[in-house]
This record gives C-alpha cells, structure tokens and sequence, in this order.
C-alpha cells in the first residue's frame, strides 16, 4: 500500500506541475528548452572529450606508460632523439621503471612482390616493446632480444588492421626517391642567385638555397651568393650558396619560426622524398591524359572545374606513368595543396567546430534567459500596462517600454561579456590565424549579432505587453 501510495503521490505532482506549466506556456518552454539544450550540450561535450582526452589507451595499465626524450637546446631542440647508447645507459642505471624500450614512431616502407606495391606505415622497435605496453600478437610471437641486434634477419609483426595481402615469398621492402623543379612547382620565387641545375649532381660542388630568412638573419643585408655555409653539426660538410628563395610556411600555418635551407636530392640523398606536381589547366590537358583510368568522360571539366575534381584521375593517370618506370614502386597519399592544407588544420577544425558548437548553444540559451526575463517582467507589470492604456498610452510606447527594458539588460551582459572576453584573448590567440585576438571587426560583429538577438527575444513579450486589455488587466486585480 505505501508503494502505491508513493506512486500516486508522483503521478498527482507529475500532473500538478503539468497544469502550473501549461498556465503559462512561454515560461515553460524557455524552461523545458534550457533543461534539453543543457543536457544535449554536456552529453556532446563528454562524448568528444572522452574520446579525445579520457578513452584510456589499449595497453596494459596505460597510466603507467611515460614517454622519456633527450633534450638539445643548444641546437634549439626541446626534444631530440634518443641515441641507443643512452637507451643503454638509462636502462643499467634504472631504479624507477619496471622496463625501458626504444621505438622510433614513425617510417615508412614499401611493401612489393604480393600484387600493387603499397607504402606500410612502420615502427621501429626493440623487442621489449611489447613487454613494456603488455601487449602480444593474435598469431605468431613477437621479436627475441637477439632479433634486437645488427647482422641479424630483418624480421617484422603486422597489425591486425593492416590490409596487406597474402604477404608469403618475403616480400621485398627498399626505398627510392623522385623529385622535380621544386621551386618552380610551388611557386616558391627566387629572390636572388640561381636554382638548382642538372650539373649540380654528387660529382660537382656541394651547394644549398636558403629562405631569405635564414640569409637575413645569418648574413644581414650582405648578400649570401657565394658564401660557405653548413649545419652546426658534427660531420657536416660546407655548401656553397647559390640562391635565395621565398619563405614559405612549411609544416602548419600557425607554425612560422622553422628554418628553411634546401640541398639538391642529388648531393643529399634522402631515404624518402615527396614528389610535387602542378596539374595542367582542363582545357589545356592532352585528349589521352584519361587513358587506363577509372573515370571514362572528360564532361563537366570546363575551365572552371575544382582540383579536387579532377585530382583522383590525375593521380591515377601519375600512377600509372610511375608503374610504368618502375611497377614495384607504390603511389600512396595523392592528395592537392588544398588537402594537405586541410589535414594539417584537422585538429583546428575540431577545436573551431566544437566552439561554434557550444558558442551557438549559448547564443539560444541566452536568448532563452533574456525571453525569461522579460517574459516574467511583462507578466508581473500586466495591471501597470493596462492603467498606461487606460490613461491614454500607445501600444507603440508599451512596446518601446518593453524593449527599453531588454535593451538595458543586453548593454549590461554585453560590457561583462567584452571585458572577459578581452582578459581571455591570449588563450584565444592560439586558436587564430591571421586575426590577432583583439580584432575589432570580430568584436563588433559578435556585439551586433547578440544585440539583434536580444532585440528578437524581446520582440514577443513586447507584442505581448501591447495586447494587454486594460479593462480585464484592472479587473485581474
């Protein structure tokens, strides 16, 4: 009896609040509408923030884990490779960690002799790796410590997402590199000397291009042409400068700081290298240039069509004049200018998206708070409203009396708002590019965009006001 009691006791309050609600609709909306946002925003903000920041790692006891480097501030390196004679060293002095393992993240391999030639993304590890992350493979084992030493066979451990064909017969892993006029490709203009040639192979002079920001700050306004120049690295042979380049924003556009000097591949060879392409203009490419590709009409490929329009064919018909060279080499990661521009800002998007998310969020709910507001005013001076009718007033100054009050309170939030939003600039100077933190066009912008909001919200309560019956306001009392 008690139990059932206590339900109808829930459903009577249930239906209680249901009635108060619908006395008042506009109030009830504002307040069921901030509760679901709310709710909604707090539940989309977790799940992004779980998944970035707070999904632990697929390892063993992943709070554990800590990631040590060596430091090189003298070359201005806050983080440099660890050389595995110090990885030694560390490891015999060790009375802190239960296991040190070294790990280069990052390199990349071809993988030939099973199909297309594909580019494997790799790492290079000790064998006490998996020890250290506690993990062990689905099939097969992992390395010995003796696989760990120089002279022994090149063994490998595939990951279980890697979608890498029968691989039996060994297949064969090497490296080569293409290049062509990279300045001239990029667009990168010389400022000053030459580029580089096709005399300038292993059997000339050593020579190297600088960005004029190096020449600047290493030679000042004397001009570098013909000076001797080389890394402040041990081992590192003089080059002769034969030209200056434009300085061009390398890595990301809010990095701008890296040093730029450029060998020739032919003096300096790389173990991988990137080859740049400047397509054609549509209406300029050859009537054969679709051959052996995927897409079978040049139709809609007019003067004014995107690179990312045509992008897939044209890497596709690159491909195969590469395979066409060289079949074992794989083609991988064709993207344009524009892509390459758009994955680096990846991180920037999210952090953009989520904050015009939240931004937006708060906008509604703001103007959610300041229709509540008035709402609620208009409502407890309904009696005032109508003596102002009844005594001679316009609807039209009601109105103006009510937007008067709206006005005031939007002045009051905005000045809050514009004071911390100037105290937090720093914090968003790290978010922008090419707007400094104090931009008055974004300022204004955001301040006339919440005044017309706040005008909006207003608007109602005042056509409301200026209904009012003076006659049944008075009687109400």
């Amino acid at each position: 009896m008690k139990r059932m009691d206590l339900v109808a006791k829930v459903l009577h309050d249930i239906k209680y609040g249901v009635r108060l609600l619908a006395r008042a609709p506009g109030f009830a909306a504002a307040a069921i509408l901030t509760v679901a946002l709310g709710i909604g925003a707090t539940t989309a903000m977790f799940s992004v923030v779980y998944g970035v920041v707070l999904k632990p790692l697929p390892y063993k006891d992943p709070d554990r884990l800590v990631n040590l480097w060596s430091t090189a501030h003298k070359r201005g390196l806050p983080r440099a490779y660890v050389g595995m004679a110090n990885v030694h060293d560390w490891r015999a002095r060790n009375h802190v960690f239960e296991e040190i393992a070294a790990l280069r993240a990052v390199a990349n391999f071809n993988l030939t002799g099973v199909g297309e030639p594909e580019r494997l993304n790799a790492s290079r590890v000790e064998a006490r790796l998996f020890h250290v992350l506690g993990v062990t493979p689905l099939i097969g084992r992992t390395f010995t410590e003796d696989e760990d030493e120089i002279g022994h066979e090149r063994v490998a451990i595939l990951t279980y997402s890697s979608n890498v064909p029968n691989v039996g017969n060994e297949p064969n892993v090497d490296w080569r590199t293409v290049t062509p006029d990279y300045f001239r490709t990029m667009q990168i203009p010389l400022l000053s000397g030459r580029g580089f040639t096709e005399a300038d192979d292993e059997r000339a002079p050593l020579v190297m291009i600088l960005d004029e920001r190096v020449a600047a700050r290493v030679f000042g306004n004397a001009s570098p042409i013909g000076r001797r120049v080389r890394i402040a690295v041990a081992n590192q042979p003089w080059h002769t400068v034969v030209g200056v380049v434009g300085h061009i924003r390398h890595d990301r556009l809010d990095d701008d700081v890296r040093p730029q000097v450029y060998w020739n591949y032919k003096q300096r060879t790389q173990d991988r290298m990137a080859l740049v392409v400047r397509m054609q203009a549509p209406a300029a490419m050859p009537s054969g240039f679709l051959r052996g590709t995927s897409v079978s009409s040049r139709r809609g490929w007019g003067p004014g069509a995107s690179a990312e329009k045509i992008a897939p064919a044209f890497a596709a018909s690159l491909a195969a004049a590469i395979r066409s060279v060289d079949p074992e080499q794989p083609v991988y990661d064709a993207r344009t200018l524009e892509a390459v521009v758009d994955r680096s800002l990846g991180s920037r998007w999210l952090q953009t998206v989520l904050l015009g998310a939240f931004a937006s969020i708060a906008l509604l709910l703001a103007s959610i708070g300041v229709y509540g507001v008035i709402a609620c005013a208009v409502g407890q001076r309904s009696r005032e409203f109508g003596i102002r009718l009844a005594l001679g007033a316009t609807r039209r100054e009601i109105v103006a009396l009510v937007m008067r009050r709206g006005t005031a309170l939007f002045a009051a939030g905005a000045g809050i708002g514009l004071f911390a939003a100037a105290a937090t600039a720093r914090v968003l100077a790290t978010l922008l590019f090419n707007v400094t933190s104090s931009d008055l066009i974004s300022f204004s912008s955001a301040t006339i965009v919440l005044f017309l909001v706040a005008l909006a919200a207003c608007g109602i309560p005042a056509r409301r006001a200026a209904r009012v019956d003076p006659s049944i306001a008075l009687r109400a009392e």
